[in-house]
């Protein structure tokens, strides 16, 4: 189900033309993260999100429009459970609204992220590396149980 709640505001499936929005809000993910990542590059950017809009059974990716301009961003990608099995697993890659978008966009994202994986696997894998309180209420209202942390080291 799209969310539209008027003609220059929805959630909708990304588009090609949607790249250049996506990473200036990837940018403002990065300075508000306290999971490090590096800087953005733009050309392997391009070649990830072209990869991530052709390949909807392995991937997905929704933005929330407000006003006609991109405000959130949804993405997530399929990955075998265990080398032994064929089940699969919706895992949430990254979910970002703009600070002053807060306002349920992030919900309405999530839950297209959610019939996707639904409708793509047997089990989804959801995480945070931002606002780890209201993402936790989040994931929680929507019936996960937390399994355990994710501990990185850089290399």
């Amino acid at each position: 189900m799209m969310f539209c709640l008027g003609s220059t505001t929805t959630v909708r499936p990304a588009r090609m033309h949607d790249c250049d929005a996506v990473l200036a809000l990837g940018e403002r993910y990065r300075q508000e993260s306290f999971i490090y990542y590096p800087p953005i590059d733009r050309d392997r950017a391009w070649e990830v999100f072209r990869t991530i809009i052709e390949n909807p059974d392995q991937f997905c990716a929704f933005v929330a429009v407000v006003e006609g301009k991109i405000v959130g961003w949804v993405q997530g990608y399929i990955s075998v459970v265990m080398l032994y099995t064929d089940e699969r697993s919706a895992n949430l890659d990254l979910l970002y609204v703009l600070p002053e978008h807060r306002t349920g966009w992030g919900r309405k994202l999530f839950n297209e992220f959610l019939r996707w994986g639904r409708a793509n696997a047997s089990r989804i894998v959801v995480g945070t590396g931002t606002g780890i309180d209201r993402a936790e209420v989040l994931f929680r209202r929507a019936g996960f149980k937390s399994t355990g942390k994710q501990y990185m080291m850089e290399v």
